[in-house]
C-alpha cells in the first residue's frame, strides 16, 4: 500500500512510503503479528506515482506483536524510519516525534473497545483470508520485461563496432574536448508516426572533471533537464510499468521545425564494480497522458536514445546513440535539412551537458531511476 504522512507544514513537506504488509494470527494462543516495510518496493511504485510535493521515505521495519494478558492485550512495537529530514538530524526528528508515538498508543487504546463492541467471532479479522494463509517462502518475481527489453536494445547499440556506426565526423566542443560523431540511415517509426529512414546518430566525448555518478544524475533527471539544456521543453513523469518509468516530454527543435512531443519509457542499469551506467529511452506504443498545452504539437517517435557513462582519465566518458523520427511531414523531403539540424542538436546537447557538469554536482539525485 502507499501511505502519505502529513507533515505540520512549511518548511517540512509530507512524507510518502510504499510499503509491504504481512500478518500472522494464531487464534489458539491468541498471538498476533503485523509487519510493514518499504524493502524492495519497486513493484509497488509501478502501481501509483508519488503525490506531487511529497518526499519519499523508507520504513525499514515496523512490527507489532500483540498477545493476550489477564488485563487485556499487550502490544510491543518497533520501527525504523528514514524520513530524509536533512538538514534536521534523524535523532532530532526522532526526539521531536516521540510525542506522536505516545499519541498513537493512546488513540489505539481508545478505539480497541469500539472494535470489541462489534461482537465478532474470535477468529474474524479485517484482513482478507489469503493474508493469513501460509504460502511458500519467497516473493513472486517482479515484472521487469519492458525494462530488460529496452536495456537489451541499448546494450546492443552500445556494443556496435565503429565500422557499423556509419560515416564519422569530428567536432570540438566548448570544453575543448573532441567529439566523434557517426551517422547511418535506419528506419524509425511507431506510435502513430510513419516509419521512414532517418539518421541514427552515435557520439562519443569526454565530460571533463566530472564523476560518472554526477553525469548519470544530470542525464537521468528528466524533470530537471530544462534547467541546463535549452532544447528540452516540458516534462511529465507518468509513473512506472514493468520496471520502466514513463516520461512525457517536449523537445524544442530550431526553426523551421516546431516543438515535438514524446511519450517514452525510461530505464537504467549500473555496475558498482566498474562505475558504469546505462540509460535508455524508447517511445511507448501510444500516448499515455494528454498532450501539453493546446494539444496541437506533432508527435515524434524515439526509436532509441541510449547513454553509457563510465570513468576515464580526467573525467567521464559518455557514449550515446540517438535515433529519433521527428515526424516532420513535408519537410522530410528536405532530408539534408534534418541531417544538419540533428547534428547541431547533438553538439548543443554535448556542450550543455559539459557546461552543467563543470558547474558542480547535479541539483537532484534521482532515487527512482535505478531498479535493482
Amino acid at each position: 500500500f502507499a501511505g502519505l504522512f502529513i507533515a505540520p507544514g512549511a518548511p517540512v513537506s509530507g512524507r510518502e512510503g510504499y510499503e509491504w504488509m504481512v500478518a500472522e494470527a494464531n487464534f489458539t494462543t491468541e498471538e498476533f503479528w503485523l509487519v510493514m516495510s518499504t524493502y524492495n518496493n519497486n513493484d509497488l511504485k509501478q502501481k501509483r506515482p508519488f503525490d506531487s510535493g511529497s518526499v519519499e521515505m523508507q520504513n525499514c521495519m515496523a512490527a507489532y506483536k500483540i498477545t493476550k494478558t489477564d488485563k487485556g492485550s499487550h502490544v510491543v512495537n518497533t520501527q525504523q524510519i528514514n524520513s530524509h529530514s536533512w538538514p534536521l538530524s534523524a535523532r532530532y526528528v526522532a526526539n521531536t516525534g516521540w510525542t506522536g508515538s505516545i499519541d498513537f498508543a493512546t488513540s489505539l487504546r481508545k478505539v480497541a473497545p469500539t472494535q470489541k463492541q462489534k461482537g465478532w467471532n474470535q477468529t474474524q479479522t479485517v484482513l482478507p483470508s489469503w493474508m493469513l494463509v501460509d504460502r511458500p517462502c519467497g516473493a513472486e518475481p517482479v515484472d521487469e520485461d519492458l525494462r530488460l527489453s529496452i536495456l537489451g536494445h541499448a546494450a546492443t547499440e552500445m556494443a556496435l563496432p565503429e565500422k557499423d556506426r556509419g560515416s564519422m565526423s569530428t567536432a570540438t566542443l566548448a570544453s575543448g574536448e573532441k567529439m566523434k560523431l557517426w551517422r547511418r540511415e535506419k528506419a524509425c517509426g511507431g506510435g502513430g508516426v510513419p516509419s521512414t529512414d532517418i539518421p541514427a546518430w552515435w557520439a562519443e566525448f569526454m565530460v571533463p572533471k566530472a564523476q560518472p555518478e554526477e553525469v548519470f544524475n544530470w542525464l537521468v533527471a528528466k524533470a530537471d533537464e530544462k534547467s541546463w539544456h535549452k532544447g528540452q521543453g516540458q516534462v511529465n513523469l507518468t509513473g512506472f510499468h514493468s520496471g520502466a518509468r514513463g516520461v512525457h516530454e517536449e523537445f524544442l527543435a530550431p526553426w523551421p521545425f516546431e516543438s515535438r512531443e514524446l511519450w517514452e519509457w525510461q530505464v537504467a542499469n549500473h555496475s558498482l564494480a566498474t562505475r558504469t551506467y546505462l540509460l535508455a529511452l524508447e517511445s511507448a506504443p501510444e500516448p499515455t497522458t494528454p498532450k501539453f498545452g493546446d494539444g496541437k504539437a506533432a508527435v515524434a517517435s524515439q526509436c532509441l536514445a541510449a547513454y553509457e557513462v563510465s570513468p576515464t582519465a580526467g573525467g567521464t566518458l559518455l557514449r550515446m546513440s540517438s535515433h529519433l523520427n521527428p515526424n516532420v511531414g513535408l519537410l522530410s523531403k528536405l532530408s539534408i535539412l534534418w541531417v544538419k539540424t540533428g547534428e547541431q542538436m547533438i553538439k548543443d546537447f554535448a556542450n550543455a551537458l559539459s557546461t552543467a557538469a563543470a558547474a558542480g554536482a547535479p541539483p537532484t539525485i534521482d532515487g527512482g531511476a535505478l531498479a535493482p
